[in-house]
């Protein structure tokens, strides 16, 4: 580079020479680098850029990258599945829209989508240039075609996102940026007509969905969830006791009621699993996955499926939008550990053989000083 700059050269010598194509690399050193080296926040900054940048090559394995010795991956991000807005009832959709469209010398391939949560960091379009992104990378900020996107603030805005391969632009000399903008949101004009069309109507999707409360209270207990068991889960082991009784002196005339068979309750359609959990618990000796399946209809407020069991699996669902969620609208998180303690407690209850009252409660009172939120 000296050598160009000195002598203002403006060809340069090329040496060819043949090799096998699987020795072909890119090495770079630095030697005597400065003591400025980046902290421990900005080294993470520079690891979810560079993983931004390369997306495309790290989804199809075309090229590895490691940063202090850790393997680069690219972290999706969520798409909307429900039904449109302006139909409720219908079955849901997948809000996402392939593209490959042409405009004149330019193309634009690859999606369009809805996010399945607001997220301020994620929304707006990533554009990029031979499989590199050139603009919209974590840290720089997305594109925001007015034409896609609509004004700032709506929910459009905040909720459309996507990436889309260029052709036919030429870029900025750092490749962070491309030219001939005139074109492009004219490009993005045009595109609207591939995202707002009668059969599949993303763009009016994006300003009309609005999640409701409850499942805005499911996914945050399910990330909370997902958090803790990042951080390293266990096992629980539990032993419950059995309950203990005192032989009465005198006995005692009591008058047995007839049993009565209680009607299963009748769901008129099968409730849809708006978010899932799983711990592991060793129950006496033998462990078990307890799956929480959080429902969005059904009679009762919690009920329990022993249809896994042989994979030692059990599941507890509970019923989200069941009236008495209405009372505790804050206190969520503490109502579905109560009810996950209560459904191991009834199972442990039965698997001991002695599904009575005093046994369920003394598994109840074991299981709440260990249940996993």
């Amino acid at each position: 580079m000296n050598d160009v700059l000195n002598n203002s050269r403006d060809k340069l010598e090329v040496k060819t020479e043949s090799e096998n194509v699987e020795n072909h690399y890119t090495e770079i050193s630095i030697y005597s680098p400065t003591d400025k080296a980046p902290s421990k926040k900005n080294v993470d900054k520079i690891k979810m850029e560079l993983s931004s940048i390369y997306r495309k090559s790290l989804r199809t394995d075309e090229v590895d990258i490691y940063v202090n010795g850790e393997k680069l991956r690219f972290e999706e991000t969520e798409i909307l599945t429900a039904p449109p807005a302006k139909k409720p009832d219908s079955l849901p959709l997948y809000w996402k829209k392939d593209i490959d469209f042409k405009f004149g010398k330019y193309r634009a391939t690859g999606f369009i989508g809805i996010l399945k949560d607001i997220n301020s960091t994620k929304n707006g379009l990533v554009l990029l240039r031979r499989g590199r992104v050139v603009y919209g990378a974590e840290n720089d900020g997305r594109y925001f075609p007015k034409s896609l996107c609509g004004s700032v603030g709506t929910f459009r805005y905040k909720r459309i996102f996507g990436e889309l391969e260029l052709e036919g632009f030429a870029v900025s000399f750092n490749k962070n940026d491309l030219q001939d903008k005139e074109n492009l949101e004219a490009l993005m004009e045009a595109l609207r007509g591939e995202i707002h069309t009668k059969d599949f109507d993303l763009y009016s999707q994006a300003e009309d969905y609005r999640l409701d409360i409850r499942q805005k209270q499911v996914n945050k207990i399910v990330k909370t969830h997902n958090t803790n068991k990042k951080r390293g889960e266990k096992i629980e082991i539990i032993t419950t006791p059995r309950p203990t009784t005192t032989p009465t002196t005198q006995p005692v005339d009591v008058t047995v009621p007839e049993p009565t068979v209680k009607t299963p309750a009748v769901v008129e359609s099968t409730p849809e699993v708006k978010g899932e959990t799983s711990d592991t618990y060793s129950i006496n000796g033998v462990e078990y996955t307890l799956k929480v399946e959080m429902v969005d209809k059904g009679n009762d407020l919690v009920w329990l499926d022993t249809s896994e069991k042989s994979n030692n699996t059990i599941i507890c669902k509970i019923n989200m939008y069941h009236v008495f969620f209405k009372y505790f609208e804050n206190h969520d998180k503490v109502i579905v550990t109560l009810l996950k303690a209560l459904a191991l407690a009834k199972f442990t209850a039965k698997e001991i053989g002695n599904d009575s009252t005093a046994e369920l409660f003394d598994s109840f009172n074991e299981y709440i000083k260990i249940i996993k939120i």
